[in-house]
Order: structure tokens, then C-alpha cells, then sequence
């Protein structure tokens, strides 16, 4: 990433950026299948996409289930941090 352009610093965080994230969304998505409760025998899956549809703007937002699915999401979570970096480094 240096060799791009990056400072080591910038470069450094990308790396740790993507790596904790990615870390983060396989435990959060792992744990969407599991019960929410002994007296709840929904999927957190299942209860957090009730809850969307309490907003309209999480309705629009999130789309539909597919980004709970898959590595979509979390692309484009890591594509906003490296656009921001870009911009540091473009100037």
C-alpha cells in the first residue's frame, strides 16, 4: 500500500481496519442464527428484520435480508474506508 501511496501509518490502519471488521461481521453474523432467548424462539436474524420494518428508512437503507447474507455488506463497509483513504492520500 506504500508503494501506492499510503503512509505506513494509513496503510497500517487500512489493513487493521479491514482485518477487525471482518472479524467483527463473522461473529455478528454467526451469532444471527442463534435463539434470542428461552423465551424467544425467534433468530436474532428474524427479530432484527421485525425490527427494520418499524423504519422506513432502514427498509430503504438496508434493502432487503441478502445483507445479513454473504459478504456484500461487508464490502461495502471496507470500500467507504478505503474511498475516505484514497482521499487522504490524493489530497
Amino acid at each position: 500500500m506504500t508503494a501506492k501511496g499510503f503512509t505506513p501509518h494509513d496503510a497500517v490502519l487500512a489493513v487493521d481496519f479491514s482485518s477487525e471488521v471482518t472479524m467483527n461481521q463473522f461473529a455478528m453474523t454467526a451469532a444471527l442464527d442463534k435463539t434470542v432467548s428461552s423465551a424467544d424462539s425467534r433468530s436474532a436474524r428474524q427479530a432484527y428484520q421485525e425490527s427494520w420494518k418499524a423504519s422506513e428508512s432502514l427498509i430503504e437503507g438496508i434493502g432487503d435480508e441478502s445483507t445479513s447474507h454473504g459478504r456484500d455488506w461487508l464490502e461495502e463497509k471496507i470500500t467507504i474506508m478505503l474511498n475516505g483513504l484514497e482521499k487522504r492520500v490524493i489530497g
